[in-house]
């Protein structure tokens, strides 16, 4: 069976659509459409602007989705009381997902920098334009305007 039609029997055509990052970073013990439904999620709250966006969204997504595949491992772990066999196994598991999480907490930053970048450049173009176009054209208003003056 392809990547596409694991585990639902449906293909996720969202996935093929929307990722030009190669296949989503799912086990074949994991759900695809679980995947899936997570990344339209984010995209959907988080309406991407640039492909810049989408790379970092996609890099969030991703990197969540390893957290929630190593805290789902230790929560294994903790079930089956194998906690204490593979300690060191479980240290090394928390610090994995520890590391996950802070790369894709550094794609959050890199995301929320960039809308501010974009959001004060806005800004600065606006302020431009309006310096340049805008102010030139307000008549004080003590000022008679030519044609005005001729008319009288």
């Amino acid at each position: 069976m392809s990547q596409d039609h694991r585990r639902s029997g449906r293909p996720v055509k969202a996935l093929s659509r929307i990722s030009i990052f190669g296949p989503p970073p799912v086990l074949k013990s994991e759900d695809l459409a679980a995947y899936g439904a997570l990344l339209a999620h984010v995209n959907k709250c988080v309406k991407p602007k640039d492909i810049l966006e989408k790379i970092w969204i996609r890099d969030a997504v991703d990197l969540t989705w390893e957290v929630i595949r190593w805290r789902r491992l230790m929560t294994n772990l903790l079930e089956d009381n194998l906690l204490s066999d593979c300690i060191d196994n479980v240290e090394r598991i928390d610090r994995l997902a520890m590391a996950a999480e802070a790369r894709r907490n550094a794609a959050l930053r890199e995301i929320q920098r960039h809308r501010s970048s974009f959001a004060q450049n806005l800004r600065r173009t606006i302020d431009d334009v309006e310096d340049e176009f805008v102010k030139p054209t307000i008549i004080p208003e003590n000022r008679v305007l030519h044609d005005q003056s001729a008319q009288n």
